[in-house]
């Protein structure tokens, strides 16, 4: 929770005390607090939708979740639910990208996105 004092113009008075209702990135530990309260929701969670929170907390930064799954039938159902806890904390999740051409076909329009090109290579030390 973010708080911040606010008198206005009047100097001589106690300053009111405001709540934030979204997070202000920019201000310090912005990342860690987003980390922390996304951990947070996923746990509260965790009893109905424990698959979601173990990709939440493995697989999030911020508001980017990397996850492979085996099959489009998974994947789906983590969307869903990964969708489903988040919105349970009041945040809106969308922009899901895939290589997988049957997922892709069943996201709508609002919550895909333009899918990038990530090459991974394993290096030996």
């Amino acid at each position: 929770m973010q708080l911040f004092p606010w008198r206005g113009a009047d100097r001589d008075c106690e300053p009111r005390v405001y709540t934030m209702t979204s997070l202000i990135f920019g201000a310090s530990l912005s990342p860690t607090s987003a980390i922390y309260v996304l951990n947070r929701n996923a746990e509260t969670n965790s009893d109905e939708y424990s698959n979601a929170e173990l990709a939440v907390k493995r697989n999030h930064h911020v508001n980017n979740l990397i996850h492979s799954t085996v099959s489009v039938s998974e994947a789906t159902k983590l969307i869903d639910d990964d969708t489903i806890v988040h919105a349970r904390g009041d945040f809106d999740i969308r922009r899901w990208a895939t290589d997988a051409l049957k997922l892709k076909e069943s996201l709508s329009t609002e919550s895909s996105a333009d899918a990038a090109t990530l090459s991974l290579h394993k290096t030996q030390i």
